[in-house]
């Protein structure tokens, strides 16, 4: 299985500009301030955004976000839609020119990962309990990802790959895998231990290639997953 070359994890950094409130006229603001709220989650985390702050960085008043946003929960989800979105269309990216069903599957598992750790706020929120994702855009982006994961689970089984059984259950076990270690490498938390976590891509392939052998394990064994 091939091993992609090495993407040095990045942050999303935004200048705490002064942006001049007449770019609204020219229709900017809605992204302002998902921008300068991308930029408060990431040093505060989504309990740190408020609307009067995002305002504030953009250079509005305060009455001028509720043109675009009701309320911080608003803002969040919208955030979070743009997160999801762009998740989906990251792992579908990553699935161009490959052929073998092993291959996409993992390929599909790295691209989470590394969509998490170059986009940790967008990730911070689109799983944050103050948004929620059982509704709406979010929750059908929710789903089509599922849909794509399921699909390659089934694509695995059909070649012989992976043992029979219900596919659903071996996506949730890929699933939880792969988005814990994004959770631990946008919370820091891996890169505070002893183990190899330089190289978040290196650190993706590696977990995703253990969950490919658990899986061709349970191929050798009777009992379903």
């Amino acid at each position: 299985m091939s091993t992609s070359a090495s993407t040095p994890a990045s942050t999303r950094k935004f200048p705490p500009v002064k942006r001049a409130p007449g770019r609204y006229h020219h229709g900017d603001l809605r992204r302002a301030l998902l921008d300068a709220a991308l930029d408060l989650v990431e040093r505060l985390g989504p309990g740190g955004l408020t609307l009067r702050e995002a305002a504030r960085l953009v250079g509005v008043s305060h009455a001028a976000v509720y043109r675009h946003f009701a309320d911080k929960t608003e803002l969040l989800r919208a955030v979070a839609v743009e997160g999801m979105l762009g998740m989906r269309d990251a792992m579908q990216a990553s699935l161009a020119g490959i052929d073998d069903p092993v291959d996409a599957f993992q390929a599909f598992g790295v691209a989470y990962v590394m969509y998490a750790v170059e986009h940790p706020a967008h990730f911070r929120v689109m799983y944050s309990a103050e948004v929620d994702c059982n509704e709406g855009p979010l929750a059908e982006a929710k789903e089509e990802k599922m849909g794509m994961l399921i699909a390659g689970v089934e694509a695995c089984q059909k070649a012989g790959v992976f043992a029979p059984g219900t596919p659903e259950r071996f996506a949730v076990v890929a699933w939880s895998l792969v988005h814990g270690l994004a959770t631990l490498m946008v919370d820091g938390v891996l890169q505070r231990t002893k183990l190899p976590a330089s190289d978040p891509r290196a650190v993706a392939e590696m977990v995703t290639g253990s969950v490919l052998g658990l899986f061709r394990q349970r191929q050798r064994g009777s009992a379903d997953l």
